[in-house]
């Protein structure tokens, strides 16, 4: 849906989007306990998602604030190559988070991983699923990145995708030389 704010010749193009978004942005915060008026303007509400999605990690006011200053460059030079490139590089920054957002609002709503690609490149589609259909918030979690390496997160640590299980890493001692030990079933 962000791309489609840039076609500002046919406004039918990107105004029907836009109404979507915004009924289905005003849904979702309500199904989260959150203010649902934020969610009139999306940008608001995005803002509103990430404290929830993105405990304490800033996120929102980094893609934002990258945005508005490649968008503002790119106004100071007005026309040519070099403000296109900025336009472009702008709405590719502010759609990292909103990729980041999608794949978080999707897990949080206990959604599979086809449903989140699906949120994530066909927005259109999947957020009046998520927002219309029977799929409950499990609530804010936090997902830092410490939480989901340290295993305080969601899944108590082993996560059902992990291919082996976890183990605690060795600790040498004081001194820093390990002992060898011979492997066992082998030869001496």
């Amino acid at each position: 849906m962000l791309i489609t704010y840039l076609l500002r010749r046919a406004p039918a193009v990107w105004l029907i989007p836009l109404i979507i978004q915004i009924v289905c942005y005003v849904k979702i915060l309500k199904k989260m306990g959150k203010r649902p008026a934020l969610g009139i303007v999306p940008v608001l509400g995005d803002w509103e998602m990430s404290h929830d999605l993105f405990r304490g990690m800033h996120t929102f006011w980094r893609a934002a604030a990258v945005s508005a200053c490649l968008f503002a460059t790119a106004a100071w030079l007005r026309d040519g190559e070099y403000a296109l490139m900025l336009r472009i590089s702008a709405v590719a920054v502010y759609g990292v988070f909103l990729a980041r957002l999608y794949w978080r609002l999707g897990r949080q709503f206990d959604r599979n991983v086809l449903f989140r690609i699906g949120l994530i490149l066909m927005p259109i589609i999947f957020m009046p699923a998520l927002a219309f259909g029977k799929s409950a918030y499990l609530g804010p979690v936090d997902f830092g990145p410490a939480a989901e390496r340290s295993g305080d997160g969601p899944g108590g640590g082993q996560r059902k995708f992990d291919r082996f299980p976890r183990v605690q890493p060795e600790i040498a001692p004081a001194g820093g030389v390990r002992e060898k030990k011979p492997p066992v079933g082998g030869p001496p």
